[in-house]
């Protein structure tokens, strides 16, 4: 007896539709599959000492981890994580020929384009200081770097915090807040923006005698803490700048930077409109009063220009929870329009010190530290993808769980992270994010992270896979 074919066509018919909801952009479905993860510098065996907080700082190249925080500078093997060289913050940069003491603030970029890191920071808080700028003299970390010291502000009467660095194809730039001396507390009353030629900082012998110091701009131009962008579509100058500090009112403060590497300008460019957003709270933390690092604002956590956008992240009000939380923007780079936003938050959690990634094929992920009244600061990330047109996150994933509360220096923690692309596979990024690893013990745990499909999309499709082979070697009589 031979089979109904209307039956066998049905069957048919209906495991072919099944494969194609499943493989239809609108039902792709991703996930992160957390890979090596180990834990970095903390508090109790930084060789830099005790220092709070840490600034958790990193960036990933061809063969290498890098740490860079206030307490310490590290390299490890990218495969193992074994920990290859560990130095104190101020003793790399003596290492670089750039002999400073009381160093902090630090801030490093790999830049696949020329195999080089970039590095920042400062010296002297609260006193008349510079501007530290490095780079690697070739793509490993672990080798020589070579260092510079640029005066942040020449009548010495401000000093330079909170640097911020970015690059394009010729450019490496900075931006830091300028206050006056003696001041470590309030608003800062000018920035300085840093220009420096990349050519000249990876030629055979780096200079910075074409850098551009445009010190003790007035906030009128630039906002408060502007932002380089960190520009991974290999775009040229201008180059902008954003800042997220007044996003509570609406704004999005642009500058940028234009004409020649050698002998730029820099100018206002506009402000971008925003919806109003509250200012976050400090975290909550168990069995305990005490929140972490209440000092929040909404200044941005870093920005990168990927494929004709620009993404950025900062810390906000939940505008339903009222618990921390962070916002998320997609902007046009080229006419500062913002195409999306979003806000990832959790009814148990604050989500703290966000930073962002993004790879070519418009997968991003997010980096950040989670607490509340049943969790201690942990490591996190979330990952999103775009389906139809609309940036989606998904759940947020657990890292490294926290193990206790942080109640020194008035909860103090911080103040940023980083989250990164691997420059051998798009599909792998990396995360540097500070939990609490013991009483009065911050850590920072490095975490590689795979975006693979979501396991329950894979069953799926075998199952219809499954459905469809049947059918088709089912014998006729």
């Amino acid at each position: 007896m031979q089979p109904s074919t209307r039956s066998a066509n049905a069957g048919h018919a209906a495991a072919m539709a099944l494969l194609l909801c499943l493989w239809a952009p609108a039902a792709r479905a991703l996930a992160l599959q957390p890979g090596l993860s180990f834990t970095g510098q903390t508090f109790e065996t930084a060789s830099g000492g005790f220092t709070i907080p840490p600034d958790t700082m990193g960036a990933v190249g061809r063969d290498h981890v890098v740490e860079m925080l206030n307490s310490g500078f590290a390299v490890y093997d990218k495969e193992t994580g074994a920990p290859l060289v560990t130095k104190t913050l101020d003793g790399f940069w003596r290492d670089a020929g750039v002999n400073r003491f009381d160093t902090f603030d630090p801030r490093i970029l790999y830049d696949p384009e020329v195999d080089r890191y970039f590095a920042v920071a400062l010296d002297t808080p609260r006193e008349a200081n510079s501007l530290l700028v490095a780079v690697s003299e070739s793509g490993d970390p672990a080798g020589a770097w070579t260092g510079f010291a640029i005066d942040s502000h020449g009548p010495n009467t401000l000093w330079a915090d909170f640097p911020m660095l970015g690059l394009d194809s010729e450019g490496v730039y900075v931006g830091a807040a300028m206050f006056p001396i003696g001041q470590s507390s309030g608003l800062p009353i000018a920035n300085d923006v840093l220009v420096l030629p990349k050519a000249d900082l990876v030629a055979s012998v780096p200079s910075i005698a074409r850098a551009t110091l445009f010190e003790a701009v007035s906030l009128q131009t630039t906002g408060f803490n502007p932002y380089p962008a960190v520009d991974l579509d290999g775009g040229a100058p201008p180059a902008k700048l954003y800042a997220g500090a007044a996003a509570f009112l609406g704004v999005v403060q642009v500058s940028r930077v234009d004409g020649p590497i050698d002998a730029p300008s820099l100018g206002a460019q506009g402000a971008i409109a925003v919806d109003p957003i509250g200012i976050p709270p400090g975290a909550v933390q168990p069995g305990t009063e005490q929140r972490l690092d209440p000092r929040f604002d909404t200044r941005f956590g870093n920005v990168v220009e990927r494929g004709g956008s620009v993404w950025a992240v900062q810390s906000v009000a939940h505008p339903e929870t009222g618990r921390a939380a962070i916002r998320w923007l997609e902007i046009d780079a080229a006419t500062d329009i913002v195409l999306q936003t979003g806000i990832v938050g959790d009814a148990a959690l604050d989500l703290i010190f966000p930073s962002i990634a993004v790879n070519e094929l418009d997968q991003i992920v997010i980096g950040f530290t989670g607490s509340g009244e049943s969790r201690y600061a942990s490591s996190y990330a979330v990952l999103g993808e775009r389906i139809e047109g609309a940036t989606r996150f998904g759940e947020l994933l657990l890292l490294q769980e926290g193990v206790a509360a942080w109640t020194l220096a008035d909860g103090r923690f911080g103040d940023y992270s980083a989250t990164v692309v691997d420059p051998e596979d798009p599909a792998v990024f990396w995360t540097f994010q500070e939990w609490v690893a013991g009483p009065e013990n911050w850590a920072v745990q490095i975490t590689q992270l795979r975006v693979v499909p979501e396991p329950g999309t894979w069953l799926l499709v075998s199952a219809g896979l499954a459905v469809l082979a049947r059918r088709r070697r089912r014998p006729r009589r």
